[in-house]
């Protein structure tokens, strides 16, 4: 008979509702970090008064050093799971952690008897027992899931009381109030004292005044910058991976493998000038400017693309590269700065399980320009593994970004396919038959025959690769237009042909490229915002 061991799962939340209520950076931020602060105090209390050891916590990964970290970065994610040796006993235990770490938190946060109902209602912490043979973690799922949908509903108020703290400028007050009374408050991670934990707000992050903040700029008509890229991105096969790590009993291994990672992405992304808001588990939510570091004097700047590609490669060290290794897909959105941030947060959402995660091992990216213009668009096939090579279109685009093509000229390709779109599709319908290369090359040829044309030899030349990429049969489904998000518009694009397909996807990567040449700016005329 196999021998079951018991495990106490634990669940806190509600961590997507609350990052909704946020408006700015420093909001989301606060909303992320309040629970994962919880979470690393849970497994304090649980490693101290119930399993006596930090390695009976399976996950999060925990021990005597991560316990002392204090660096801003929220790396403990919702759930946490560890032996129980007197099930009963342990559970009565959890229910005084759930119950102290609430007061001890509502107290930070200077709320009053009055709203104290409220906030313990509004925190959701479950706890249920279950057994295991082989893999807890995975195991946990099926239990955690259920019990996360008992949520309990918060009391009527007139303004929800938690919003207090989203405010930097509340909290700095609650903060200075808690001091005058005489409370130590130096390791509380939302205080803003000290500067350790401050947060930018979006016109920082973005480098919208870059120009004055530059000491010696030689650029004196740069422009501000006035977009914002809001990232999610998971894991993919990820469940698989855990259940063969817990079949050779390594669920602690696993569990510090993904604290690694997101501790080091968290790293990658501070040094290209972006906000961690949550990193946890194989996930990642931030936001990051356009450009690496824009409020900074560099020779060379990152910009997105190879952001993402450097988090990607990091996956792949800490969770390997073979056949059977997990991926990771991304979700994009980049608005405008005055674009309000709880609506883009939900459509990253969006993009990441309904597009990418939907292909996996992909990344879709929706561009909304202020103007009403965009540029969206899916690449498949995204990170390399053993047997397959990578997708090329994200360094197509990330050199072409770079090279800072004309984007006049950029806008006139898309407007010439369109024009003779009919030559456009035999070429391709030949180029599947026959795989001739030239085919693709004699109709760029053709078509921009002009003298001004040779101006832009190299414009044409990465074009027309960047064709030949996504029309070749083998890799027609590597660059796809993402779905829309009507009925009408996805049974329109069901019977799109092939040929179609390549052209729109085309047109959307020009189109991406074009805002970056633009530098992903808004252009000021007489005092007044233009695109």
């Amino acid at each position: 008979m196999i021998k079951m061991t018991n495990y106490i799962g634990i669940t806190i939340g509600p961590i997507y509702d609350t990052i909704r209520l946020s408006s700015t950076p420093s909001a989301m931020w606060a909303a992320s970090y309040m629970f994962s602060y919880m979470a690393r105090s849970m497994c304090a209390e649980i490693a101290s008064k119930i399993t006596k050891n930090n390695e009976a916590i399976l996950s999060p990964y925990f021990d005597d050093d991560i316990s002392k970290n204090n660096d801003g970065i929220g790396l403990f994610h919702d759930r946490i799971i560890f032996i129980s040796n007197d099930t009963e006993k342990d559970m009565e235990n959890v229910q005084k952690i759930f119950k102290d770490t609430k007061i001890k938190v509502a107290k930070l946060f200077s709320l009053d008897d009055a709203t104290q109902e409220w906030f313990d209602k509004y925190l959701q912490f479950h706890a249920v027992v279950f057994q295991s043979n082989e893999k807890p973690i995975m195991d946990s799922a099926q239990y955690l899931d259920i019990v996360e949908l008992e949520k309990t509903f918060p009391v009527r108020t007139v303004k929800n009381p938690i919003l207090k703290i989203f405010d930097s400028q509340n909290r700095n007050t609650l903060i200075r109030e808690k001091i005058r009374d005489g409370l130590k408050l130096s390791t509380w991670p939302l205080s803003t004292n000290g500067g350790k934990n401050n947060q930018s707000d979006m016109e920082d992050i973005i480098g919208k005044y870059a120009e004055k903040k530059r000491k010696n700029s030689t650029k004196k008509s740069e422009k501000s910058y006035s977009y914002y890229a809001i990232v999610q991105s998971d894991g993919d096969h990820f469940g698989k991976y855990i259940e063969q790590k817990e079949k050779d009993n390594r669920s602690r291994e696993v569990s510090k493998q993904c604290l690694t990672f997101c501790s080091e992405a968290s790293k990658i992304i501070q040094k290209y000038g972006g906000v961690t808001i949550y990193a946890g588990g194989d996930d990642l939510l931030f936001l990051a400017p356009l450009w690496e570091k824009p409020n900074e004097e560099i020779i060379e700047r990152k910009n997105i693309i190879t952001l993402l590609d450097d988090l990607r490669i990091k996956f792949q060290e800490t969770f390997g590269k073979k056949d059977d290794s997990p991926t990771i897909s991304f979700g994009v959105a980049i608005r405008f700065h005055k674009y309000p941030l709880y609506e883009a947060f939900d459509e990253v959402n969006q993009l990441l399980f309904y597009d990418a995660k939907k292909a996996r091992n992909a990344l879709a990216i929706s561009l909304k320009k202020h103007s009403g213009q965009s540029a969206e668009f899916v690449v498949e096939n995204y990170s390399e593994k053993v047997g397959m090579l990578s997708n090329k279109v994200p360094e197509m685009l990330s050199n072409m970004i770079d090279e800072r093509k004309n984007g006049d000229f950029l806008k006139s390709v898309s407007t010439k396919i369109w024009q003779f779109k009919p030559l456009f599709e035999q070429a391709l319908k030949i180029f599947e038959k026959t795989k001739d290369i030239k085919v693709i090359q004699n109709i760029f040829n053709n078509t921009f025959d002009s003298e001004i044309h040779k101006k832009y030899e190299n414009e044409l030349k990465e074009t027309t690769d960047l064709l030949k990429v996504i029309s070749d049969k083998d890799a027609l489904s590597l660059v796809r237009e993402l779905g829309g998000s009507s009925h009408k518009e996805n049974t329109k694009k069901r019977y799109l042909t092939l040929e179609d397909k390549c052209l729109y996807a085309l047109d959307a990567l020009l189109r991406f490229v074009k805002f970056f040449t633009e530098t992903g700016e808004e252009e000021r005329d007489n005092g007044k915002e233009v695109d």
